[in-house]
């Protein structure tokens, strides 16, 4: 047979491929393969895996039938519940295979990809579906996009504000857009059962070894519409489809599907899943005292490990660069509780954190990324960097990494004393900012020095103080340490000549490896065994940056009532970034 003959597994359309030691075949004899007990059939497939002459990992039919015999699936299918294990062993690797013209559905290429994604039990869908080694490769369809006439009736009802049904509000406000609540009416109209099989059906929803997680509720979407003004425009819009369609659940489970986008009387709208809550409103009124125990704390594990692999998704978009001639780069610019949805999910009790909104992201080619200039950045929205006021400084990939911090830090402040806690940590927090002259909540702070004209940025003392209390709490596990400790110098760090924030994909390693410490069923004290640290007997201070304003903070500041003090800086000092740096921040 030929290498042009040899039927290969393709994922995404590309070579399934493995960085695991493959054996030497030898002409036409194929390996011997050692069953070891309880060496996974993953296992067996990726050892004995054959490597094409463009170093791409293949299996040919012969080989895969060899690996997969009906001895070693029979023994796989036992591990899973409610199974006919004889009639699903003949739909896999039947005893004799079906000739090449031969109508019979095979599934033997379908369970292998499922084995190499860990979703063994999912070939009871697919058997179901009838998605078979004749349907391959699959392959997803973008969300349509649909131009209305202004007469048209659309197939939905708008859900009453603060419905009795309802424990919050259909309707959310946010800086660029109006969200609603919509049920559709299954009665007139057929989009209903559309938009459950995109989001149910193995076929829809299963791309790069992903199976969509969310539940949907009782038929309700969120329907997203562009407000009538200047960022209700074209190139606003198709900005936010394509970030959309380039980074969705069907690339990472934590990251938001859009189902649909249309036009109708001038304006654009976006048709997702629908969220119970958003994070805030998850913490205040599904889960206002989390029940501090080894599952509670492993869902927090697994949904920061989701996340930061969502954003590093974003960050450095892999599925994309294996299509593209020119390595491209992304970021999220908007990352804040109102942002992170909470689903029902079909595979987790305590439901998903899902990543939205990505108005704001931006995604650009290596030799033309363009960081957003920080000027036109309000100067109220508690997680903005220190950049954000500072000569040269961007909305990057390293804005992403503190804004991720700050809701790390409440999310694990929520976890350790709840909703209470957490308005706690608001109220230590909020103090005057230099240049507004007004309270805020911000988690950094801006001083003035002994000369005139020249200012320092610093983690505020209130936050380093919370830092130490959450770490002497008597819950305070060793995974909680770690995640403090990468919070406060990897994370919320004040940009200096010194020092940056870690990359999304470091980061995404530390938490995986989190998460994974949390899994071990021989090591649960690392996740729940409280081992507090006493607070220092000395209050400590974290290192200040020395700062130069940009022109928008420098006007803020004309407008300062008179007599205002603000305390002066005493101590160390780093070096800053210089505004040409930050201007380039994205190439660090």
């Amino acid at each position: 047979m030929s290498q042009q003959e040899i039927p290969q597994i393709l994922v995404g359309g590309l070579l399934h491929r493995s960085n695991t030691f493959e054996p030497e075949v030898v002409a036409n004899d194929l390996p011997t393969i050692n069953d070891k007990e309880g060496v996974p059939l993953d296992e067996l497939l990726r050892e004995h895996k054959t490597e094409g002459m463009n170093k791409q990992g293949f299996w040919s039919l012969r080989l895969l039938r060899h690996i997969l015999s009906r001895e070693r699936v029979r023994k796989e299918l036992r591990k899973y519940p409610n199974l006919d294990i004889e009639t699903y062993v003949d739909y896999i690797r039947p005893e004799v295979d079906p000739l090449p013209e031969s109508s019979t559905l095979t599934y033997l290429k379908i369970f292998a990809l499922l084995l190499l994604f860990e979703k063994g039990q999912e070939i009871l869908d697919f058997v179901k579906e009838k998605i078979s080694d004749q349907s391959l490769p699959l392959s997803h369809r973008p969300a349509r996009h649909y131009s209305f006439s202004d007469r048209t009736i659309l197939p939905w009802c708008k859900r009453a504000k603060d419905s009795i049904l309802s424990t919050f509000p259909s309707t959310n406000d946010g800086g660029f857009s109006l969200v609603d609540c919509v049920k559709l009416d299954q009665l007139s109209h057929g989009f209903h059962a559309v938009l459950k099989q995109v989001c149910r059906h193995p076929a829809h929803s299963y791309q790069l070894g992903k199976l969509l997680t969310l539940s949907l509720n009782d038929g309700l979407f969120a329907l997203k519409i562009l407000y009538k003004m200047d960022y209700n425009n074209e190139e606003m819009f198709q900005n936010e489809s394509a970030q959309l369609r380039r980074f969705n659940g069907l690339v990472h489970d934590h990251l938001v599907t859009l189902l649909a986008t249309f036009t109708i009387d001038r304006q654009y709208h976006f048709l997702f899943p629908y969220a119970d809550y958003s994070l805030d409103q998850y913490w205040e009124r599904r889960m206002p005292v989390p029940s501090m125990n080894i599952d509670t704390t492993q869902w927090v594990a697994k949904q920061c490990s989701g996340i930061i692999a969502a954003m590093d998704t974003i960050h450095d978009p892999y599925h994309l660069n294996l299509h593209l001639k020119e390595k491209g780069y992304g970021r999220h610019g908007d990352i804040k509780p109102d942002n992170i949805l909470w689903f029902n999910s079909t595979t987790d009790p305590k439901g998903i954190l899902v990543l939205s909104d990505l108005g704001l992201a931006s995604f650009n080619r290596e030799t033309s990324r363009s960081n957003i200039p920080n000027a036109g950045i309000p100067p109220v929205p508690g997680y903005r960097p220190p950049e954000c006021d500072i000569k040269g400084g961007t909305v990057s990939r390293s804005y992403d990494i503190w804004t991720l911090g700050c809701l790390f830090l409440e999310l694990i402040t929520w976890l350790l004393g709840g909703w209470k806690l957490k308005q706690e940590f608001n109220e230590k927090r909020t103090t005057i900012f230099i240049i507004t002259g007004a309270k805020n909540n911000i988690f950094f702070c801006l001083k003035k020095t002994s000369e005139p004209g020249v200012y320092v940025a610093q983690i505020k003392p209130e936050v380093t103080a919370w830092l130490d209390k959450l770490h002497s709490d008597k819950n305070c596990s060793q995974f909680i340490h770690d995640v403090l400790n990468v919070i406060e110098n990897e994370m919320l760090v004040v940009l200096s000549e010194d020092k940056k924030r870690s990359l999304s994909g470091n980061l995404r390693e530390k938490f995986e490896g989190f998460y994974s410490r949390c899994m071990d069923s021989h090591d649960q004290d690392y996740c729940a065994k409280g081992i507090p640290i006493p607070l220092p007997k000395v209050s400590r201070n974290a290192t200040a940056v020395e700062a130069i304003l940009n022109e928008t903070a420098e006007k803020l500041m004309e407008g300062h009532p008179l007599g205002l003090e603000i305390e002066p800086h005493m101590g160390k000092v780093r070096k800053s970034m210089l505004p040409e740096e930050l201007a380039r921040m994205d190439d660090f």
